[in-house]
């Protein structure tokens, strides 16, 4: 009797899977206990499913965000000559904790919202899909920039759970060029809230820092003429999104910021190593600016994982101006045994 419910429940989950494709969803967690003690007595968890899944799961995907980013914008990167084709595989996008769609400082109503981090986003994750969903097992989970953090912490969080994990322009920790800029985009929320700033002065600051570091001096250079430079740089100010708010920016920020799957085995990358059991593959950029290589580059000598390495101007953007053909890298990979 035991196995013809769980069958039934799988059953019904595939169902909603399937039902619900494409459209903005939420499940509520009771009493999350986030890594740092605290609780969410309510935590929303927003997500999207793109495609169908098979009657055994076997084709789902896992896509959590990008920072700033929402389940809806990962529609943008997936279906035919895109990242992954939802011809053949059901992708499940969540919003990250802290994105302002699920549980956020901008949408929490039960006091001071507590500090997150990845490990929290992923263990929202994995009671939605296990209690919810009543998914036990995935083909693989794939991620980039913050989406990639929270991919390899499902790979060292959950070893079993994920045949496969692609993390794209990643790290495995932070490195000091990433916490440089992240530690100045903090301070000019926090110091220019403080002094009152214009909320358009204070978004446009982090606009700039984000135009900066996100592609190349080769590609702004390419793009952005001397003539053209003063109307690029008056666009950068504009009103910060309603939705990702200020505090909500602090919150994924402070997550991004304390990220180091490492700290699972006592800082030892070998150990870690040893931990994850899922297949595994980088996406990098040498000209990453935004999130340096060096971390995964370091990682990937011991982890003996595949490495591929994206030779353009687009930086840390490098995926969109290839998609097509390192979605046709993902599907090999995907496709091995």
């Amino acid at each position: 009797m035991k196995t013809l419910y769980k069958l039934s429940l799988l059953i019904i989950a595939i169902y909603s899977l399937s039902f619900g494709r494409n459209a903005q969803q939420f499940i509520t967690i009771s009493d999350f206990h986030l890594q740092n003690g605290k609780t969410i007595p309510l935590c929303m968890v927003g997500y999207t499913v793109y495609g169908k899944a098979a009657t055994d799961s076997s084709n789902i995907i896992l896509f959590p965000t990008w920072f700033a980013g929402s389940s809806a914008s990962i529609g943008n990167v997936i279906g035919p000559n895109k990242l992954l084709d939802t011809n053949y595989y059901c992708v499940i996008a969540f919003d990250a904790l802290g994105n302002g769609i699920s549980s956020s400082p901008s949408n929490y109503h039960d006091g001071e919202f507590p500090e997150i981090s990845m490990n929290d986003m992923v263990q929202a994750q994995h009671r939605v899909l296990t209690e919810k969903l009543h998914i036990q097992k995935v083909l693989a989970v794939v991620g980039g920039s913050m989406g990639s953090m929270q991919a390899l912490e499902w790979a060292v969080s959950y070893p079993e759970f994920a045949q496969k994990i692609v993390a794209y322009v990643c790290s495995p920790k932070m490195s000091s060029h990433d916490l440089l800029w992240m530690n100045w985009a903090h301070d000019v929320i926090v110091k220019g809230l403080a002094s009152n700033r214009p909320e358009e002065e204070i978004a446009g600051t982090l606009n700039l820092i984000s135009a900066m570091l996100s592609t190349t001096p080769e590609d702004i250079v390419n793009t952005v003429s001397n003539d053209s430079l003063p109307s690029f740089y008056k666009s950068q100010y504009r009103a910060q999104s309603k939705v990702f708010t200020f505090s909500n920016y602090l919150a994924q920020l402070h997550a991004m910021m304390h990220h180091d799957i490492f700290i699972h085995c006592g800082g030892s990358m070998e150990k870690t190593a040893q931990l994850i059991k899922s297949k595994v593959l980088f996406i990098l950029s040498e000209q990453d600016h935004l999130i340096r290589p060096e971390p995964a580059l370091q990682f990937s000598k011991i982890l003996g994982n595949r490495v591929e390495v994206i030779n353009n101007h687009g930086g840390h953007l490098c995926i969109g101006r290839e998609i097509k053909r390192i979605g046709g890298i993902i599907q090999s990979f995907l496709d091995e045994h």
